[in-house]
């Protein structure tokens, strides 16, 4: 319900800023302030600070967030925008594996901040345009794993942060709902420097104890 509320109530305030924009008869044309409708994106690590093997993962959210464009003339502008994730995880080994299984079970909330540039294609109101942007991301995980193998076992509860800066650069299109007021889809690939930092309260049945 928490979570239903804080959307309707965002929603609200972007309807009236979007409002405002496309009333307002003196504000200049470069402004435009927009909804992302969908987002599509590929990751790549080029360097991974915390040693973990996360090569490459893809991540694709409808309505993720928001976006600022400064028009410097009819090709060119500058962008800035804020995407939001919320994924919940739920994984199971089948139950015929036998030598190894794993579990777990989280909340990840998370927060991409990009800048950079854009060139723009017209085509009416449709705009197609190329991109490309500085990323910061940051996702906070937190739940339950166990898991069990040959050697080793354990169940625990888990927070997990992942930090990542790195290059995003793809294409999008554009539709304008007013002079000042688009929506937008957009797919894109990253390279990017990624770190995690994990702490896992953990817990081996077998010795009966939790180890720091």
């Amino acid at each position: 319900m928490k979570n239903i509320i804080t959307s309707l109530a965002f929603l609200f305030l972007l309807s009236a800023s979007a409002s405002a924009l496309c009333d307002s008869t003196h504000a200049k044309r470069k402004h435009e302030l927009g909804l992302i409708l969908y987002s599509n994106s590929a990751y790549f690590a080029f360097v991974d600070g915390s040693k973990n093997k996360l090569p490459v993962f893809y991540n694709h959210n409808f309505i993720p967030g928001i976006q600022y464009k400064l028009k410097l003339n009819k090709k060119n502008a500058l962008r800035a925008s804020a995407q939001f994730t919320y994924v919940k995880t739920n994984i199971a080994s089948p139950s015929e594996q036998i030598i190894a299984s794993y579990e777990q079970n989280s909340k990840t909330k998370g927060i991409e901040l990009r800048a950079g540039y854009e060139r723009i294609f017209h085509f009416g109101k449709f705009k197609p345009y190329v991109f490309s942007d500085l990323l910061y991301s940051y996702q906070h995980t937190k739940g339950y794993k166990a898991w069990s193998g040959c050697f080793s076992w354990g169940e625990g509860d888990f927070v997990q942060n992942d930090n990542s800066f790195g290059i995003v650069t793809g294409v999008g299109l554009k539709y304008n709902l007013c002079r000042h007021v688009f929506v937008s889809v957009e797919t894109a690939f990253s390279l990017f420097y990624h770190y995690r930092y994990e702490k896992v309260d953990e817990y081996i049945p077998s010795y009966g104890h939790f180890l720091d």
